[in-house]
């Protein structure tokens, strides 16, 4: 095994883990905090863990010539929505700090 393989291993496991957690803090946000599905940090978790499973399935088939369009849907996938999270976080840290307008 090379030493490219095994760092892509990790990767890929650390990148399995951290969906996992998105998706722990999501269950817990909705039902420890019972906070509703509207509010800003419950849009953020669900989209950070369609866009960890989009970079999973951009890893699993990158360089593989019989599965570009795997490849290719993963990676618009990702960049779609990370500029919708990207939106997300924005909103959430300004509206956190009080910088936003208070909507009518």
């Amino acid at each position: 095994m090379t030493d490219q393989e095994i760092i892509n291993g990790l990767y890929l496991e650390l990148l399995f883990v951290a969906v996992i957690l998105l998706g722990i803090l999501f269950i817990n946000n909705i039902v420890l905090y019972k906070q509703k599905l509207k509010d800003r940090i419950s849009v953020m978790l669900p989209t950070a863990v369609v866009l960890g499973c989009f970079e999973i399935l951009w890893t699993l088939c990158d360089g593989n010539p019989h599965l570009t369009a795997l490849t290719y849907i993963g990676a618009c996938g990702y960049m779609l929505l990370f500029v919708i999270f990207t939106v997300l976080l924005n909103r959430y840290i300004l509206n956190r700090f009080d910088h936003l307008p208070k909507s009518r």
